[in-house]
Parts: structure tokens; C-alpha cells; sequence
């Protein structure tokens, strides 16, 4: 019997990119968010999740010793798979996720022809789905497309499935995540296997290495029970163990923006969350441990980060299938960072001089050339979110009736910036100021005062030449009846919603080229669903080496199809997916110590 067909064209199963700017997706984001925080720091489900799940010792420990489910007879090694902020379009979520059920992948890093297992561990770190957590959503989004990639039964040994929620998990609570992903009784999903029970996770995959999966909620808060959680673990874990930390926000990311006390709350987060675990819970209770490597998503691109005191990588791999993330704003040095109870400097990964390779120099995909680039598509910004400028136009028209209406001089049959300036339009130019202030993306006020005056200053000026030029000839021939009104009023939701999306477009741009801000408004408006990237990383006793894997383009729809054979994925590629080495393999050996307690 056959598997079943799909009409890759039908966009209500197999969506495209969430359309950011869409007044819909605005309003019902905007909506959970509020939501989700209140309920957050009233209700926080991660207490009743673990209330209902209790396990002494010995259950704690059965549930987090996996190395006979991941390695079976071998001990030598295990592979592991990261991928974060799935869920999105069809195109470039299936394209990462066939990857990652594919058995072998093949590619290249300049010197060797690299042949890279599966994972006998799949970890996804954060935001599954996009843009809210729906069932329709996960369903559509997420579910399809990992189960048609690597269905149930696909003749290999099922890979252990571990999850982290994101932010956008968490806009209904946590609700469907932990119903849908965390039964902790083995539940399949596609061809991996569910394990975890709660929206954290620790699990041991050789005698010395450790998986360990923070939930840290919306505000990077740890809760008590998944410190106590963390903590039990962490005191049966034999000395010298190693441990790969995932967390679902690269904070070490924010740490680099806060350079004075008023910005003393970006490092807060990084010290409550990540570095809490590292230093309070790990190190405090098993001194002799190693987190040789930090992982995260949230940010939609790949970057590398070393500390040299502890001699952690901190990498940043959110390109499973959602809009991409700007590069050229990262720092080469995010400085005075508390790891571990030290002061050091995470410093941007560069190839050595000595190798051999076609990877950049810099540690981050895309390239800061490429992202610099990318940015002029915000030029285009009407031409990308013609649902969010009809609204800017519907503004513009609103508020050039109020202003001829109420116009200074109402006898007059010449229309001009001068009878336009009336009280109703200071109040009006207020809100504007007060609206734009609001928006820039900016934690120092005086950027955030002259971003807001030329924001909405543009918008105004612009506002008043259309009225002017629209309205004239209904003033001059003393005809401002409601008939005479729908064809200006017509002119100005057009042109209105054109220009105020160019405006839009305009700031953007600037504010991304040479301000550093709107990282996430500036690329989420132009949806580009290029340069994916997961990691595909080696564990064995004495050494870990990652394998960052980038796809500069997933393939589009019409480059798949129906799989005719009753084995393997239910949609194939009709071409080679390209894939390539972000940066050449990340080797770390472990000290002498290690390996000898190992």
C-alpha cells in the first residue's frame, strides 16, 4: 500500500512564511503576549507540571540514563542533533527537518568528504512554532512536516527526542507543549521517540558526558522545582562529567548591548538563568564538572562565541525553519560577562590562520557582508506587507479628513500647510512623537527622542503634502459632502498606505545599517525563509566535536514531491538539498583529568 499523496499547493496544510507585519498575526501575537505574561508570573505551569510528576531517587535517576537507549551495545559514541525555532513556513521547516531524519549526510570542509550519521539524540531548542501555539498551528507547522520527513517505523532504531518550549510556546501558558511533548511515556513523534516528562530535561548519553535542557520561562527565571530538579541530578553525576547546557535565549547575546548600570538588566538575565545553572547548581554541587559547550536558538542565525578562562563555546543556532536574524550587529567581544564566578570575555570565533577551508573567517552565518546586504530589502517593505501599509493608509486617510475638516481656515478655497495646523493637529503630532518613541528600538532616550521625531516627523510632513494635494480641488469647489469625499478619500488610502510603507521601509533600513536597531522588525518584515543552519555534533569519551550545517537555500515547493515508495520520508526532494560547513568542525579535547576519571 502506497503513502498517501499531498498537494504541496494546498497553503492551508503546507503553509508559507508567517507574514509578521499582517494586521492578524499582529494583533493575536500581541494579544498572547500580554496573556502569556500575566499568566506567567501568576500561574506558572512548570510548578504544576512537576507537582504531578514526582520521582524519587531511583525513578529520577532510570528516567535520565539513556545511554542504552541512544547507544545500544556501543559505548564509544553518540551523536546528537540541534535544531531551534522550527515551525514556520513549509519550505524551509521540511528542508531542515528531512535533513535531520535523513540517515547519513554527505558534505565537505575543504580538506575531506565528510560522511555525518543521524542523531542517535535529537534536541530542539525553542519556539517550535510560529506564530502563536495552537493545535491547528503545531499541527500544520510543525507535526506535518517532522512526521512526513521521518515517519513512524522508518526501520532505524527511533532517536530520543528531547524539547525546550520558546517564548512563543509559551503564549498559551505552556499548555499544549506539555500536553502534546512531555507524557514522558515514550510516545513516538514521526520516527523519534518523546522522553522527557517536564518542559526540562536531563539526560545522561555516556558514562561521562550529560544533556542538560533549561526552561527559564519568559523572564529567564528558574523555578525552584526545576533547581531542586537540576540539583538532585547534578549530585549523583560522577566527578569530572561533562555537560552540554541548552537554553532556549542566547542571553549572552543581550549581555554584549548593557555597557552601564541603566542597562544592568540585559546582564540580570544572563546571570539569573543560564550562568545560575552553570554556577549555583552545577559547579556548587559537583565542582569538578565541565560545560565545555552552551547551546540556543531564539536568535534565527549562527554564531559562535569562545570563553578561554573556561574554555566554553557559546553557540547560537536558531535557523530550523523561521525568518532570519541579522548578523552584522553582532559583537566581536561581549565583555565583564559572570561565567562561573569569573569576569570574562566571550570573543567571536574566527578560522585559524592555518586552515585549510572554504568557511569564513568569522564565526557566524550568514556572513556580516551577506546580512549588511539583506537589509536593503526593507526598501521594499510595502511591496512585502501590503496588508500592514492598507492599514498605514487607512491612518493617513482618517486623520487628512480630521484635518480638513477642523482646518484653521474653513472660508479659504486654497488649500495649504498653513490652514492645516490647528490644535486637533498639535494634539495629533503629539501622539505621534509619543507613538514612535515608544517603538524605536533603543534603550537610551535621547536616540529614542530623535528616532521618534524623525519617524514620526516623516510620517507627519508626509501626511500633510497628501492631504494638501489630495483634498485640494474637493476645498476649492467648496464640496466636502460624504459622495464628494470617496474618491480623495480613495487617492489617500493608496498613495497614503504607499508612502507611510516606504517610510516604514526607509527607517528600518537606517535603523539596521547604522544604529543597531529593529533587528527582529527589520528581518521579520521581509520573511526570509534562506540560510538555515542545525548542528550535527560527535560525542565520545574524550572529545566533542561539532559540525555546524548551513543551507544558503531550501528548496522550494515545487522542487518536492510525492514519495512513491513505501519506505522513507512521505515527500522527497526532486534535486539535491546544497549543504554546507558554516565554519570548519569545533573540536574539543578534553584535559588530561578528565579523560582519566572519564
Amino acid at each position: 500500500m502506497g503513502k498517501a499523496k499531498h498537494n504541496l499547493n494546498d497553503k492551508a496544510k503546507f503553509p508559507d512564511m508567517v507574514s509578521w507585519f499582517s494586521v492578524p498575526v499582529l494583533i493575536d501575537a500581541a494579544r498572547r503576549a500580554i496573556l502569556s505574561a500575566l499568566f506567567g508570573s501568576y500561574a506558572d505551569r512548570r510548578l504544576v507540571h512537576a507537582a504531578l510528576n514526582l520521582m524519587d531517587d531511583t525513578a529520577l535517576s532510570n528516567h535520565c540514563d539513556c545511554r542504552e537507549k541512544v547507544c545500544g551495545s556501543s559505548k564509544d559514541e553518540v551523536w546528537i542533533d540541534y535544531v531551534a525555532d522550527t515551525g514556520d513556513g513549509f519550505e524551509s521547516t521540511y528542508t531542515i527537518a528531512y535533513l535531520l531524519g535523513s540517515g547519513f549526510l554527505s558534505l565537505g570542509n575543504g580538506i575531506e568528504n565528510l560522511q555525518l550519521p543521524r542523531g542517535n539524540v535529537l534536541v530542539m531548542g525553542g519556539d517550535e512554532v510560529y506564530p502563536t501555539p495552537t493545535r491547528e498551528e503545531y499541527q500544520r507547522r510543525f507535526d506535518r512536516p517532522y512526521k512526513l520527513a521521518f515517519p513512524e517505523g522508518s526501520g532505524a532504531k527511533a532517536p530520543l527526542l528531547f524539547m525546550l518550549p520558546g517564548n512563543h510556546d509559551w503564549y498559551d501558558g505552556l499548555t499544549l507543549f506539555l500536553a502534546r511533548y512531555c507524557s514522558g511515556k515514550g510516545a513516538s513523534f514521526g520516527g523519534w521517540k518523546l522522553h522527557q516528562s517536564r518542559s526540562y530535561f536531563a539526560t545522561q548519553i555516556l558514562d561521562n558526558w550529560w544533556i542538560f535542557g533549561v526552561d527559564t520561562q519568559l523572564g529567564e527565571d528558574i523555578d525552584i522545582p526545576q533547581a531542586e530538579y537540576f540539583q538532585r541530578v547534578v549530585e549523583r553525576m560522577p566527578e569530572y562529567s561533562n555537560i552540554i547546557l541548552c537554553a532556549s535565549v542566547p542571553t549572552w547575546l543581550d549581555a554584549a548591548w548593557s555597557k552601564n548600570e541603566d542597562d544592568r538588566d540585559l546582564r540580570s538575565k544572563f546571570e539569573r538563568g543560564i550562568d545560575y545553572v552553570a554556577t549555583k547548581i552545577i559547579k556548587e554541587k559537583n565542582p569538578t564538572a565541565r560545560i565545555p559547550l552552551v547551546l540556543s536558538g531564539d536568535k534565527h542565525h549562527y554564531s559562535r562565541y569562545f570563553a578561554s578562562k573556561t574554555e566554553t563555546h557559546f553557540i547560537t543556532s536558531g535557523g530550523g525553519g523561521a525568518f532570519l536574524h541579522p548578523t552584522h550587529l553582532l559583537e566581536d567581544k561581549i565583555e565583564h560577562v559572570s561565567w562561573i564566578k569569573q569576569d570574562e570575555t566571550l570573543v567571536l570565533g574566527h578560522r585559524k590562520e592555518n586552515q585549510v577551508s572554504d568557511a569564513p573567517i568569522e564565526a557566524c552565518y550568514p556572513s556580516r557582508g551577506t546580512s549588511r546586504i539583506l537589509t536593503f530589502g526593507n526598501l521594499l517593505f510595502p511591496l512585502k506587507n501590503p496588508q500592514f501599509c492598507l492599514v498605514l493608509g487607512v491612518v493617513y486617510s482618517f486623520i487628512g479628513l480630521l484635518l480638513i475638516l477642523f482646518r484653521s481656515q474653513p472660508e479659504t478655497h486654497v488649500l495649504g500647510v498653513g490652514n492645516l495646523w490647528t490644535p486637533l493637529a498639535f494634539v495629533l503630532l503629539s501622539c505621534f512623537f509619543g507613538i514612535f518613541y515608544a517603538y524605536t528600538d533603543s534603550r537610551k532616550k535621547w536616540i529614542k527622542g530623535v528616532g521618534a521625531l524623525l519617524h514620526g516627523g516623516a510620517h507627519y510632513v508626509a501626511l500633510f503634502i497628501l492631504t494638501c494635494l489630495v483634498f485640494s480641488d474637493a476645498v476649492e469647489a467648496q464640496q466636502l459632502n460624504s459622495f464628494s469625499l470617496i474618491i480623495p478619500l480613495l487617492k489617500m488610502l493608496v498613495l497614503g498606505g504607499v508612502v507611510a510603507g516606504v517610510i516604514w521601509g526607509i527607517y528600518l533600513f537606517c535603523s539596521l545599517r547604522f544604529l543597531k536597531m529593529h533587528s527582529n522588525d527589520g528581518f521579520s518584515s521581509m520573511s526570509i525563509k534562506d540560510y538555515k543552519n542545525f548542528l550535527r555534533i560527535k560525542v565520545t569519551k574524550d572529545t566533542l566535536t561539532v559540525y555546524p550545517i548551513g543551507v544558503d537555500r531550501p528548496l522550494s515547493r515545487d522542487k518536492w514531491e510525492n514519495n512513491e515508495s513505501d519506505h522513507g520520508a512521505g515527500i522527497v526532494p526532486k534535486e539535491a538539498i546544497e549543504l554546507r560547513l558554516i565554519e570548519n568542525p569545533i573540536e574539543v579535547m578534553l584535559t588530561r583529568t578528565h579523560k582519566e576519571v572519564g
